[in-house]
């Protein structure tokens, strides 16, 4: 994994816990709900009568809609408007749900000059009938205290029974939005609520004995008992709460952990080996082919180069099936058959370009070799492939794959179960972004299956740390000057230097060294010819 890969991970963290910290707000664009006292008293004959006293901010217009809900056979009349300090206008309108109170604002008597961009109070006055439920054993009054499209930042209840609180049960659904009940006389439960967002809604249910009530003409009427079922769903309703509760906050755990898991896979398994320079190696560390070598430590596993076909030439040379005539023309000797396969198919290229059973290096056709070469090169490369089974492994790109999916159907299914869950819980809005996060992580995730480097083994390591130690000794000529190379086997130093890329400073510290040193008779300038010519032949490649 490349360094513009871990920065991208390490982004998508960041805006994790960014996006963790910020909350949604939905503001409405016309009007802010600030602050909201509600006085809802309960009479004897079973009605009740409401005041709800709303402070906006008014903002483009004047013009405010108080919609009511009614439940099946419920009734409301006695409408009033009040507006401390402006005068209105009001119509009221039936909904298929409810009443629509529409008030529109101004600061003159005239009603010429609309209110806008400043707060204003509206205090609403109704009575709604049959909002009691009578039972055999109880009364119930459900309450919305809450019903909007916006959001309300303060707000205070009053609940007025006929009498007192004795023997009333209460409760408030959802209780997350409660700061505080407390009956503050004998009779008047006040309920201070938290901030409510947009689209929410918050119900306050009582329990109140029947022989607070003097008659049932203004209720309904339902002859079972139930205050039992009423306890039994309000004890449900706080354990399905605080089911939600744990499901999101597993659901934001587990999300953390799948964001964290990629940078933990790169960290275990995708760091490059660091290589030990503290061990001087002056001979041959394995005996592996000079492609082989190209490969694993020139190319890093991933590819091969033309210095590992230049340094293959130069090994069949080495091996006598390749015998030149001069400086720039050699023969072909028989083909044996342990020969691998890409070293008979550079063997076949030149046989194709000879002439009267000659090769003549500055006649190859250069067209031929550039078609050849880009076909070698990945042929050759696929046939060593198997070869590299202890140097390296897949685990990184397979534990990536299987991430991608478990991952994928893991946002499925949570958002999925998330957004369904009921009832509501502020912690789902977490949930939610914690997982939603994840998905630019599954796509990085999926490319890097195909896109990261393999890992190397302990082996592989190792091996690749030899290699680059004796690869720093070809190329430190006081290293070549302590510890001069073996003479007998000079001819593979010249391979596995052109091999590694590196024959250049190779050649320059060997002519240095030679140039204090007597040279035993060896093919080194013959070899180091040959590598020159075949790199001024095709160093356009």
């Amino acid at each position: 994994m490349n360094k513009k890969t871990v920065t991208a991970l390490k982004i998508l963290t960041i805006i994790f816990f960014i996006l963790m910290l910020l909350s949604f707000s939905s503001a409405n664009d016309d009007k802010d709900n600030v602050f909201v006292k509600k006085i809802v008293s309960i009479q004897e004959d079973g009605c009740v009568n409401i005041t709800e006293d709303f402070n906006y901010t008014l903002r483009l217009h004047p013009n405010i809609y108080r919609n009511i809900q009614l439940d099946d056979n419920q009734e409301i009349s006695n409408i009033s408007i009040e507006t401390p300090g402006f005068y209105n206008n009001y119509n009221i309108s039936n909904t298929s749900n409810g009443v629509q109170i529409h008030v529109s604002l101004y600061s003159d008597a005239e009603k010429t000059k609309p209110v806008v961009n400043q707060s204003a109070n509206v205090i609403y006055h109704y009575k709604k009938t049959r909002a009691i439920t009578m039972y055999n054993d109880v009364a119930e009054f459900k309450y919305d205290a809450w019903d909007m499209d916006s959001g309300v930042v303060r707000m205070t209840t009053y609940i007025q029974l006929p009498k007192n609180h004795e023997n009333v049960e209460f409760w408030t659904n959802p209780s997350y939005y409660v700061s505080s009940n407390i009956w503050i006389t004998h009779n008047t439960l006040q309920t201070r609520f938290r901030s409510i967002e947009a689209n929410k809604t918050a119900q306050q249910i009582l329990i109140i004995p029947k022989s607070q009530f003097n008659t049932t003409i203004n209720a309904n009427v339902v002859n079972i008992d139930a205050k039992n079922s009423i306890e039994d769903n309000q004890e449900k309703y706080e354990d399905n709460l605080n089911y939600n509760y744990m499901v999101t906050y597993i659901t934001c755990v587990l999300s953390i952990i799948l964001l964290l898991t990629p940078l933990g896979i790169y960290y275990k398994y995708n760091r490059q080996p660091k290589t030990s320079n503290n061990k001087i190696i002056q001979k041959i560390p394995y005996n592996d082919s000079p492609l082989f070598i190209n490969n694993i430590i020139h190319g890093n596993g991933n590819y091969v180069t033309i210095d590992g076909f230049y340094a293959t030439v130069v090994d069949l040379v080495d091996k006598k099936y390749i015998e030149f005539i001069d400086d720039t023309t050699f023969k072909i000797n028989n083909k044996e058959s342990h020969l691998l396969d890409y070293e008979i198919d550079i063997l076949n290229f030149f046989i194709n370009q000879k002439n009267k059973n000659q090769v003549i290096i500055d006649k190859i056709d250069e067209v031929s070799f550039n078609k050849f070469i880009s076909k070698w090169m990945k042929k050759s490369y696929e046939s060593i492939y198997r070869n590299k089974m202890d140097f390296f492994q897949n685990t990184s790109q397979k534990l990536y794959k299987i991430y991608s999916i478990i991952t994928s159907i893991y946002v499925i299914g949570a958002l999925y179960y998330v957004l369904s869950l009921q009832p509501d819980v502020p912690t789902i809005n977490w949930a939610f972004r914690a997982t939603i996060i994840l998905i630019p992580v599954i796509i990085l995730t999926a490319v890097l299956s195909y896109k990261v480097p393999r890992q190397w083994t302990n082996y592989g390591i190792k091996y690749y740390n030899n290699w680059k130690n004796f690869e720093l000794y070809l190329t430190d000529y006081n290293l070549i000057k302590q510890y001069p190379p073996d003479m007998n086997q000079i001819n593979k130093y010249i391979i596995y230097s052109i091999a590694l890329g590196d024959i250049r400073t190779f050649n320059r510290n060997m002519e240095l060294y030679f140039k204090y040193n007597t040279m035993e008779n060896t093919e080194y300038g013959k070899y180091i010819k040959l590598y020159s010519i075949l790199s001024s032949k095709f160093k356009n490649i």
